[in-house]
C-alpha cells in the first residue's frame, strides 16, 4: 500500500484528518551492507549490514524496536518509512549494530551514534546514526530517538527518565514531559521539556491511523532540497560506552557523549556523538 503524505496532500486514506497539517517523515534504514541512501558525518562510508541479537529474525528486532518508536511518537506530528521516499524532505535515521569504526576508526564499539545540532534551526532533512543497535531493543529505539531528536534541535538532559539523558538510562522510557536541567549545553540553555520541545518542533498528532511503515510506502513533507548547508562539514570528538547506568540494568548501554561545535556563516551546527 502506498500512502502518499506530503504537503499537496494532507489526507491520505485514513492516516490523518483532513485539513491537518502533514506529517513529518522519519525515513529509517536498516544497513543492507550497501551504501546508505544519504551520508552526513560518515559521508563516503559504507555502514556493515545490520544484525541483532535480541530477535528471532532481523524483521523480529525491527518490530521490537519500532514498538518502542511507535508509542514515544504515538502523540508527534510524525509518521515512520522503511522505504526511502521518492520526494520530499525527510528525515533519514542510518541504523546499524557493531560499533561506528566504519565511519571513522575512532567510533569504536563504545560510540553509540552520531547527529547534527543546529541551535537556530529544525534540521528536516538531516541525516543521523544509530551505531549500537544489536544487542536490545529499547537501548536501540532510545538512540535511534535521541539521534533524531538531535537534528530538530534538542540537546541532552541530565534526567535518568529521558530519552535525551546523557546515558541509555534503564528508567529512560521516551521522551520526559517534565523540565530538565541540560547536561553541558551548546546551545546556552538551562532546561529542556523534551516532549513538549519535540510537540512544539515537529507538531501534535491530529489524529487517525498512522501508516505502518513495514506495510506502507510514504512521500516527504516539504520541498525536496538538493544541498543539506553544513552537515557534511566537521567532525565530532570520541564518547565512551560502558555497561549498565549507576549499576543499574546491566543489559543497557551507557554512553558518554562528546560534542565538536561547527560554525557556518551565523548558523550553529555541531555534531552530538552518544
Amino acid at each position: 500500500m502506498a500512502i502518499a503524505l506530503t504537503a499537496a496532500t494532507a489526507n491520505a486514506g485514513d492516516a490523518t484528518p483532513a485539513g491537518s497539517p502533514p506529517p513529518e517523515v522519519i525515513f529509517i534504514w536498516y544497513a543492507d551492507g550497501g551504501p546508505a541512501p544519504t551520508a552526513s558525518a560518515c559521508a563516503g562510508k559504507i555502514p556493515p549490514g545490520y544484525a541483532c541479537t535480541f530477535g528471532t529474525d532481523i524483521d523480529d528486532c525491527k518490530r521490537q524496536v519500532q514498538s518502542y518508536l511507535d508509542r514515544w511518537y504515538a502523540d508527534l506530528n510524525v509518521v515512520f518509512t522503511y522505504t526511502r521516499p521518492a520526494s520530499g524532505r525527510y528525515y533519514t535515521v542510518v541504523v546499524t549494530s557493531d560499533g561506528g569504526a566504519w565511519c571513522n576508526p575512532a567510533y569504536d564499539q563504545r560510540v553509540g551514534g552520531v547527529a547534527p545540532i543546529s541551535c537556530e534551526h529544525v534540521l528536516d532533512d538531516g541525516t543521523c546514526y544509530a551505531f549500537q543497535c544489536g544487542h536490545d531493543a529499547k537501548a536501540c529505539a532510545t538512540i535511534i530517538a535521541q539521534e533524531q531528536a538531535h537534528l530538530v534541535g534538542l540537546e541532552h538532559t541530565s534526567s535518568h527518565s529521558d530519552a535525551m539523558y546523557v546515558f541509555v538510562s534503564a528508567l529512560s522510557d521516551g521522551f520526559e514531559n517534565t523540565e530538565n536541567p541540560i547536561a553541558n549545553s551548546v546551545c546556552n540553555r538551562l532546561t529542556q521539556n523534551s516532549f513538549q520541545e519535540m510537540r512544539q518542533r515537529l507538531g501534535e498528532w491530529p489524529g487517525g491511523t498512522k501508516p505502518d511503515p513495514f506495510v506502507d510506502v510514504v512521500q516527504g513533507t516539504l520541498p525536496v532540497v538538493t544541498v543539506y548547508p553544513g552537515e557534511l562539514q566537521g567532525s565530532a570528538y570520541g564518547c565512551s560506552l560502558v555497561d549498565g547506568v549507576g549499576g543499574k540494568s546491566p543489559g543497557f548501554l551507557a554512553l558518554i557523549t562528546g560534542l565538536a561545535l561547527l560554525r557556518r556563516r551565523a548558523r550553529r551546527t555541531i555534531f552530538s556523538r552518544r
